[in-house]
């Protein structure tokens, strides 16, 4: 029995990881897979034949992707969620406030997951990243606010997990520095990237949280440095994107008028 378990586990995990592949290749032959994943072409066609069979994945001139259905689940997901029902509004309204990008970004995983994105008048095509994206907490704004809402013992589970690594010279990269930004976000409500993420990007951030402080994702505005600077960088749009903060937070208050 225990075995059989094993087995089951190890099938599953193989499945996941071609489902990975394909989103990684996105177009692909059965043979390139197999040396990807370093599983032999035969359970790796009869992996993608199940697969097919149950539409999530496509093939077309003999290569095979990732079908649609995967979005369905996703966007199913997102829009039966309350924190996306009652953030869409706000979103928009701070994204038109101040023409940047406005993000709402929730952890899964000790992973930051964007979860929606309003562009504004002004905001830059090519630093738009994508609804699902997947990113480090430590790299940018909103996942800097998300951690300086959990535990000590969570945050370091998190960093035993996913690292410090950099995306920009400016990205922290040590663990006490760390803290010690996480205790200023604390202190003050809102956090800064810097160009921690994109070099000449900037972007300001506060958490989302339940009646209990507990985060439920947060939201971040991010722009060009020449345009997010001095006062307006630290002191006002801090105060903007704080004020769209509480405004979800009493709509998702169980004694919210709303």
């Amino acid at each position: 029995m225990g075995n059989e378990g094993t087995r089951t586990i190890k099938t599953a995990d193989r499945l996941l990881a071609l489902v990975e592949a394909l989103n990684e290749l996105e177009q692909t032959g059965v043979t390139e897979l197999s040396d990807y994943v370093d599983i032999p072409v035969s359970t790796t066609h009869q992996y993608l034949a199940s697969l097919e069979t149950n539409e999530y994945v496509i093939k077309q001139d003999g290569k095979y992707q990732l079908g649609l259905k995967f979005l369905e689940h996703g966007m199913k997901l997102r829009e039966n969620s309350p924190l996306y029902e009652n953030s869409q509004s706000i979103l928009e309204d701070l994204a038109e406030t101040t023409g940047e990008i406005a993000w709402l970004v929730v952890e899964e995983h000790g992973l930051a997951i964007n979860f929606e994105r309003v562009v504004g008048e002004h905001g830059l095509n090519k630093f738009r990243g994508h609804i699902g994206g997947r990113s480090k907490l430590h790299t940018h704004a909103a996942g800097k606010a998300l951690l300086a809402k959990m535990s000590p013992d969570r945050v370091d589970k998190i960093v035993d997990d996913h690292g410090l690594s950099p995306q920009t010279r400016q990205t922290i990269q040590d663990r006490e520095e760390l803290y010690t930004e996480l205790e200023k976000i604390r202190e003050q409500g809102y956090s800064f990237n810097d160009n921690e993420t994109v070099p000449g990007i900037r972007s300001v951030g506060a958490a989302i949280t339940d009646s209990n402080d507990e985060p439920l994702g947060a939201i971040a505005v991010g722009g060009p440095d020449n345009r997010l600077d001095g006062a307006y960088f630290r002191e006002e749009l801090p105060e903007l994107v704080l004020g769209a903060v509480n405004e979800i937070e009493l709509k998702m208050s169980v004694d919210s008028p709303w």
